[in-house]
């Protein structure tokens, strides 16, 4: 199965967030992006990504395969020696529904855009990760932490992984709504769960783990307390 890997790519500096780092969403589109290289064909069942350290513009990323049958594929990305995640990405399928979501998530609505999709015409795994990102940053906006405030107070929250289980297709034509909340807030860290539904069925489930840091030392810190305040109304089971 694995024919063109190790799969490898250069950093573009339009590829990072604002901090410097490598966006999130753009290491889901090269985990995919060598899984096509290596032979993979199809629609994936699942992603499990973890993100371990951050790579930056001009960085060369090398995608490795570390395992691969006919059930999975796993991967190590690496900027030279380091590790910077790791990835596996399930391919069987199984029965999914839309999970229930409780009174009290945040939800949006976005229309489906060409970009979005991919060759197959679904919307890409990368795509929905930058969907979610993009619901994270809204729902802590209207709980009153913008990113201004929370860069100001000197902290970001950062993503360390991401599991998404995938739905059915949409079309262009589509319209997909977000719905997200917080489940299990601890001292540093809390998992932010996001459901995609298009007209009720499950386009994508993702369980997403971050980890509140200190800008300056990069160190993990305790949630601020008026943080777990302003956002206790998104805090369900």
């Amino acid at each position: 199965m694995i024919r063109d890997l190790p799969w490898t790519t250069r950093v573009r500096a339009d590829e990072c967030d604002p901090y410097g780092h490598l966006n999130n969403a753009v290491y889901v589109h090269y985990v995919m992006d060598a899984a096509r290289a290596g032979g993979r064909t199809g629609t994936p069942a699942a992603l499990h990504i973890e993100y371990s350290a951050s790579a930056g513009p001009g960085d060369h990323i090398q995608v490795e395969p570390v395992d691969d049958d006919a059930d999975a594929s796993s991967y190590r990305l690496a900027v030279g020696d380091a590790t910077v995640a790791t990835a596996t990405i399930s391919w069987r399928p199984a029965p999914i529904s839309a999970p229930d979501v409780p009174a009290g998530a945040f939800t949006i609505e976005r229309p489906v855009e060409w970009r979005d999709l991919d060759r197959d015409g679904r919307l890409s795994p990368g795509a929905i990760a930058s969907l979610a990102e993009d619901a994270g940053i809204q729902v802590t906006a209207a709980h009153r932490w913008p990113m201004s405030r929370c860069t100001a107070a000197g902290f970001g929250i950062v993503l360390r992984s991401h599991r998404i289980v995938f739905g059915g297709p949409v079309t262009i034509e589509d319209t997909i709504r977000i719905a997200t909340w917080v489940r299990d807030p601890r001292r540093s860290m809390a998992t932010r769960r996001y459901v995609l539904t298009r007209h009720g069925d499950l386009v994508a489930d993702l369980s997403s783990l971050y980890v509140w840091v200190d800008l300056d030392s990069g160190r993990p810190i305790r949630i601020p307390e008026d943080f777990l305040a302003d956002f206790s109304p998104n805090f369900l089971p």
